[in-house]
């Protein structure tokens, strides 16, 4: 990933939540990436001139690639700045069921990421 001022290289919208969708696609560089690994309720709506005008890509992915070694390393060494930012709420793991679930369900335009520690 380059930091040139001119967007992110790649976006992923992982929460399947209309806002991710479009902070996602504003935040893309020109020729930029956009991936989308959410399973949705509902069908999103996308700002097709926007993604026209800079000419970003859009893609779906669903299956696991073996690339999260990269990426565990890339956190580890710090490369990945902000991602505390992802974490909306952190919950003990005998509280799954009782409010990480219910936030999902409840909640799912204002969760992000769930962190369950033992």
């Amino acid at each position: 990933m380059n930091a040139t001022g001119l967007g992110a290289d790649i976006a992923f919208d992982t929460t399947g939540v209309q806002a991710a969708v479009d902070t996602a696609l504003l935040s893309v560089r020109p020729h930029g990436i956009f991936v989308n690994v959410a399973i949705w309720e509902d069908s999103p709506r996308m700002n097709m001139n926007l993604v026209v005008r800079r000419e970003i890509m859009v893609t779906g992915s669903i299956v696991y690639r073996g690339d999260h070694p990269e990426l565990l390393e890339a956190v580890a060494a710090g490369k990945l700045q902000g991602l505390e930012d992802l974490v909306t709420r952190k919950i003990a793991l005998e509280d799954v069921v009782d409010q990480g679930f219910k936030a999902l369900i409840d909640e799912k335009d204002k969760q992000i990421k769930i962190l369950v520690h033992p």
